[in-house]
């Protein structure tokens, strides 16, 4: 039982580390959200040509690549019914990990469906919140944005350095400063999250 709680925690992780990332971009990002029968990870909209397109995420934090049939059985029959009653216009797959070549081959096949991948090397959710300290300077602005304790975003950081063994941030007195590293950090975390919220699934012309 333990070992069950913490995969879900760690799946829960995972789909808000993606939430907060692309709530930087659409503001009305939600989780866990009900259509129909099936509690969405993630919902937000955007704009296209004067239309509203409603998207879905779907998270998947698995230890393997995802495979066709994986996504046929799991995703497909659920998103489906949602995509056909008109409550989400496309829906994303954000995993962790590459799809296999005939799972790939099938997703492009659907002209609804796309997917993402999101390696979290370090976590994601350590990179999410060194970016809200990186930007806000401060680990409380930080921590009331990304609805938790100033402490755990202390202790993120704190890992992070210890992963990467440099130093990210100046800390003196109540300022904070970015180190060389950690603007060099800073940047290429602010370019991944800007291309993640500004990802485009391709649209079928038929």
């Amino acid at each position: 039982m333990p070992q069950s709680q913490s995969t879900i925690e760690k799946g829960d992780g995972f789909r808000d580390a993606a939430a907060a990332i692309l709530r930087t971009k659409y503001p009305d990002t939600r989780t866990e959200v009900r259509l129909g029968s099936k509690k969405v990870d993630i919902v937000f909209t955007r704009q296209e040509f004067g239309s509203v397109v409603t998207f879905g995420v779907e998270c998947k934090d698995y230890g393997r690549p995802l495979t066709k049939a994986l996504i046929k059985t799991e995703i497909f029959s659920d998103y489906h019914p949602l995509v056909e009653g008109r409550l989400l216009d496309r829906v994303i797959i954000v995993a962790s990990k590459d799809i296999s070549a005939d799972a790939r081959a099938y997703v492009d096949g659907v002209r609804w469906l796309s997917h993402q991948t999101l390696r979290l090397v370090p976590s994601l959710s350590a990179l999410v919140e060194f970016e809200a300290v990186a930007r806000l300077r401060s680990f409380r602005n930080a921590a009331t944005e990304l609805g938790v304790t100033w402490t755990a975003v202390s202790r993120q950081i704190r890992l992070l350095e210890e992963l990467l063994n440099v130093r990210l941030l100046d800390r003196i007195h109540r300022n904070l400063t970015l180190t060389r590293e950690g603007e060099a950090l800073y940047a290429v975390v602010t370019e991944a999250m800007g291309k993640i919220a500004g990802f485009r699934p391709t649209v079928d012309g038929n």
